[in-house]
This record gives structure tokens, sequence and C-alpha cells, in this order.
């Protein structure tokens, strides 16, 4: 690039209508068209740029020709060193705003080369919304001002904030992790280093919610490999296979731009798809589902945290009605957070209690109780979580209409009698698979009375092992119902022991 600002233009002007200004240096845009940034002295002091040849131009002001912009003290004018400076300063302090003085498009100062006393700057339109959004506008919207200064590409955190609706969020928007990670125009997702699932051949009819009552039935945990060299865990997808995993980060979607996720090139070219689920709406907020398949002929291993995906925001061209976050649905509302599979029947129960009036303080309730599941209340949270989860709704879908669980009074369903009966079936379960261990020893002692009836028996004629045959059928069918409750057996229930149930109702009917 050449050098377009050697010129002495630096220093105070007067308007031809008497006001007056300072004129910092030329710059240009990406087309080469040649621009003044200079500075009101007055007002709000906000900074311009004109068109070179505008700003020096003459205009005829009755019948007279005179300048534009005339210098207050031609032996003042001086070359644009300091005044680069000076804009540097203004950057990392966030406390420039430029506007172009004809068409009012926000200017963005992107390149600053001291050396050679170049600034170049781009025209943004932002009342036509188009394509992606650029690493520029992806940094801003995380907090951040950004500009190439002496080849090196600068953030500094901005000082204004950023209107809610255009917030992006990825984890916890630490700019030294993030800056690795965010291209010119899209943003590089990890995989997360847990929740890998891949699909069990099940029937799966979405209009019944009964027809599968737990994601496990259709997912199954993926066989994970210790590496030999000292990088994380990896796993294998097979010709055919697909993974379900999510993103190691929870992503918040600006609710003026829509998202769209894509296979990075490096794992496309291994045959690496992100199928179905690819598109982001305005709002989503939580940990990105990516399901993965394998389109090759050829095993492929994937470590955990890969960098395999990435996100490109595309801005809209209108607002939109209704928040994402606050439809009807639970998982719009909750996200990903654990990293799980869609559990339609979730849904279904979810849509079918918010059609009957009153149950929306079920709903809310099961919410409470979600968040105050903490270790405190079980030494596996996560288990403890997703079993609350993946049952406490679908169970108060399928009671809500008995009519020992309305209240009589109003003839609507009643919280606390659905929680009361969910209570009751866990702690049943807990206690029909409390006697695991006992059934096992138990399987034990029909095998060992048959052997003491053979030791003592003293006839001539001693009866065979088969003539105890009752014996050992007892044994095998208890054998059978040790291994059914050692494999059925959840890993934790849902009994509520430090989690006060009476205080949350109470809250909620306060509310």
């Amino acid at each position: 690039m050449s050098k377009i600002n050697t010129e002495k233009i630096s220093g105070k002007y007067t308007h031809y209508k008497n006001k007056q200004y300072e004129a910092y240096c030329s710059v240009c845009d990406r087309d080469g068209n040649k621009y003044v940034l200079y500075q009101q002295c007055y007002g709000d002091k906000s900074f311009w740029i004109r068109p070179y040849s505008m700003f020096f131009e003459s205009v005829d002001v009755d019948g007279k020709k005179i300048k534009r912009f005339a210098p207050s003290n031609e032996k003042k004018l001086k070359c644009s060193d300091e005044y680069i400076k000076r804009i540097i300063r203004l950057i990392e302090q966030d406390k420039i705003r430029v506007r172009h003085t004809e068409t009012e498009q926000d200017v963005i100062i992107t390149h600053i080369d001291e050396s050679k006393n170049h600034v170049m700057v781009y025209l943004s339109d932002s009342s036509f919304a188009s394509g992606y959004l650029t690493e520029y506008e992806i940094l801003r919207r995380l907090g951040f001002i950004s500009c190439r200064i002496n080849d090196e590409i600068k953030h500094f955190k901005s000082q204004s904030s950023v209107a809610d609706y255009r917030t992006l969020c990825i984890g916890d928007n630490n700019i030294e992790n993030l800056r690795a990670f965010i291209n010119p125009c899209s943003i590089d997702l990890q995989i997360a280093s847990s929740g890998f699932l891949k699909t069990r051949f099940k029937l799966v009819d979405p209009q019944s919610i009964e027809h599968v009552s737990s994601a496990k039935e259709l997912w199954k945990p993926v066989k994970k490999h210790s590496s030999k060299y000292g990088s994380l865990p990896y796993f294998k997808i097979a010709p055919g296979a697909t993974i379900l995993t999510h993103t190691k980060e929870k992503i918040r979607i600006p609710n003026d731009c829509a998202g769209k996720i894509e296979i990075k090139s490096t794992f496309a070219r291994l045959s690496l798809s992100i199928t179905f689920g690819d598109f982001c709406n305005p709002g989503y907020y939580g940990y990105f589902p990516l399901e993965i398949k394998n389109n090759g002929k050829h095993t492929v291993i994937i470590h955990e945290e890969e960098t395999m995906a990435q996100l490109m925001l595309i801005p809209l061209r209108g607002p939109i009605l209704d928040e994402y976050t606050k439809k009807a649905t639970f998982k719009n509302s909750k996200g990903y957070d654990d990293g799980t599979p869609y559990s339609f029947w979730k849904e279904r129960s979810i849509k079918t209690l918010r059609k009957k009036y009153g149950t929306e303080q079920i709903i809310q309730l099961s919410n409470r109780i979600l968040s105050k599941i903490n270790p405190q209340n079980t030494p596996d949270v996560n288990e403890y979580r997703a079993r609350f989860n993946n049952n406490f709704l679908p169970f108060c879908h399928k009671k809500i209409n008995k009519a020992k669980h309305q209240n009589k009074e109003s003839n609507l369903p009643d919280a606390q009698k659905l929680i009361a009966a969910y209570i009751k079936r866990e702690k049943l379960l807990k206690a029909f698979f409390s006697i695991k261990w006992l059934s096992g020893i138990t399987t034990l002692i029909p095998g060992i009375l048959a052997l003491i009836l053979e030791i003592a028996d003293t006839s001539e004629t001693p009866a065979t092992f088969l003539s105890f045959w009752p014996y050992f059928v007892a044994s095998g069918i208890l054998l059978l119902v040790t291994i059914f409750m050692f494999i059925a057996c959840p890993k934790t229930f849902c009994t509520f022991e430090k989690i006060d149930i009476e205080e949350q109702l109470n809250d909620l009917s306060s509310n």
C-alpha cells in the first residue's frame, strides 16, 4: 500500500458555516477511496469521514467561491504522526465512533500502520443484513474492540455495553481462550468431554410418549479408549454410525442472528458430517447438540475436546416477535444443559400438561426442584438430575387425570398430591431394589440345602443330585432375579430427603 497520508492536512479547520473542526489524517477504504477523518470541536465532539476531494473543494456562497474547510492557521498544519497515535489511544479506550457525513453509515477503523501513516476504514451498512457476521462483529458482540495495529491484531475490552438482543456468549467469553477459535467469519467449536452416545436399533413412535420411556433405549454410551501418547481419550466412529455429543461450551445466539453449524473441512475430508439439527434459532442458549455421522468406509478416531465444528452467525433482516427461550417447550426453555438427547416424550408431556388449566405450577415446580438438586442431595448429582428429568413430568402426564390426584375443591390437578405420589413410587422402587444383595445370598440357600441333605442321607441307596431338582430350579430362578435386579437397578432414586418440597410449593403459591 502506498504512503497516502504523508501530506500535511492535520490540524484545526473552520467550516464555511463558521464551525470548528480538527482534521486527523487521510484514510482509505478497501476500494482505495480516499477520505479525511476529522472531529467536531463542539457538541458531542463526534468523528466523521468525508471524501477527500469534497473536504478540500470550494463551494458557492452568495456567488463567491470559498473553501468548504479552511485551515484556521496554515502554519500549524502538520503531518499526521501524532494524530495516528491519538487514534490508537482512542481505540484502546473504546472512545472513537466514526460516521460518514453523506450516508450516515457507521465507519470501522480496521487497520493502522504507524510507519506508513496509513489508516484503513470499512463502511458498514447496518440497515441491510446479508451473509455471515465477520470476525470484527463477532468480537464486538463478545464485548471486545479489535483492530490490526502495525501488523498485529489487538483486542480491547469494550467500554460500552452491547444491547442484550445483540449479545453473543461462548462459555465465559474469555478472549484469551477464544482468540484461537475465531476465524474471519466463523467460530470453531470443540466437542465435549462427556455425553458421547451412539444409536441403537429401536422402534420409535414420536406420537406416543409411552412408546419409549428413556433416552437410554434409543442411545447407548460410546466406548472410550485411553490414548497411549498422553492425549485425551478417544472414541471410534464406525462406517455408517452416528454419534451424539454436544459442544464443550454453552452458546447463546443473539436475538438478531441465526446460527449455522458446519463440520470443519479437515474432518469433512474424512467423510464425517454433522447430519441434522445444524441450525440455531435466534436466542438459543445451551450446549449445542452435535450429531456426527461417518459417511465413509473407514473407522475414524475422534479425541475428546476435538475442534470439529464451526458456527456461522447470520444477521436477520427483521425483528423477531417472540423469543425462542419463551416458547412453550422443554428444550427451548432449558437448552441441552446436560448434553442429553432430545426427549420427545418429555416435550409431549409438557405440551399436554399446558393444555390443562392450572398445570403450569407442576412445570414450574419441576424446574425449581431441578435447580435445587446438588451434590449435597446425592453422591451422583448428574444421575439424580437425569432420573428426575426423565421421569417426573411423564409421571404427572400419566397420573393427572386420576381422581385421587385432583383437588376436590377446584377439580384441578393438585401438584402436592402428584409430587407425593411420585415420591411414594420412588421409595417403593428403592425398597424393592434394596434387596438385590439379599436375593443374591438367598440364591445359595437351595444349593447348600440340597448339599446338606445329600451328606445327611444315610439310606442304603443315596439320592442323586437330580433328586433335589426343585432346589436347583428355585436357585436358578433366584439367580435370574438377582441378575435382573443388578442390571435394572438405577444408580440413584429421587426420594427428596434433603429437598424441602413443601417450601417449593409454598413459594409457587405465594407467587
